[in-house]
């Protein structure tokens, strides 16, 4: 959409629209969202009486589990929290792919103009807002089939990962602007599908104590792959 508002109004317009969504969006935040729900307008008495309910029995329950939860080691030492880090990596690596290298294979290898590049690359990420919407709803539809939570989370990550690294390299076949930008299209619907998964993995296995430093640590191996990803692609 920049690519687009760049050739329509000029750079410094494209980034100011840009600028000016963000601020809207931080007022509308501002008067939608409170710190807690005893602020909110829209929380009755009653809701903030469960709720306050609620969390007294979570803080008893999350007293009693902190005197056994372990160490941030002993969670990144477990093969789950490892092939989980080894997932996020490669979805990065597609990821990255898309985002330095995608524009670049649509003008150099199918001779379309900026304009054109534009509008075509809109197409993967609208496709992908649709998978990312999706991926959580289908995890747990396979869990109600299953009754296998980490079982449910695993086909996901599988299929997905496996069919998304299929899409981009037979996009690397095709001759035509259209099948390669389909290919990629699906390419990317079926990596954000388990945009969400990552994160529900750490959630169900980590104790929530750990859950910050766990994150931390797959984020860390997944960002290696925006580092080597483009350039070991471009090579």
């Amino acid at each position: 959409i920049v690519g687009y508002l760049a050739l329509a109004f000029g750079w410094r317009p494209a980034f100011m629209i840009i600028f000016a969504i963000g601020i809207v969006w931080m007022v509308v935040w501002f008067f939608i969202a409170a710190n807690s729900p005893d602020k909110h307008k829209h929380v009755s008495q009653e809701e903030l009486m469960l709720i306050n309910k609620m969390k007294q029995e979570e803080d008893a329950l999350e007293t009693v589990e902190n005197q056994t939860a372990h160490s941030l080691g002993y969670y990144l030492k477990q093969p789950i929290i490892l092939v989980t880090a080894f997932a996020f990596f490669c979805y990065n690596y597609i990821l990255f792919f898309f985002l330095s290298w995608f524009p670049s294979y649509l003008v150099q290898q199918h001779h379309l103009d900026i304009k054109q590049m534009s509008l075509t690359t809109m197409i993967p990420w609208i496709v992908g807002f649709v998978g990312l919407a999706l991926g959580g709803y289908i995890s747990d539809k396979i869990f109600n089939l299953t009754g296998r939570l980490l079982l449910s989370r695993k086909i996901v990550l599988v299929v997905c990962l496996l069919m998304a690294a299929l899409c981009v390299g037979l996009a690397g076949t095709v001759s035509s602007v259209v099948p390669a930008v389909l290919l990629m299209s699906v390419s990317i619907f079926f990596l954000y599908v388990t945009g969400a998964i990552y994160w529900a993995i750490i959630q169900d296995v980590v104790h929530k104590s750990r859950v910050g430093g766990a994150s931390g640590f797959i984020h860390l191996i997944g960002s290696v792959s925006g580092i080597v990803g483009p350039i070991v692609t471009g090579y």
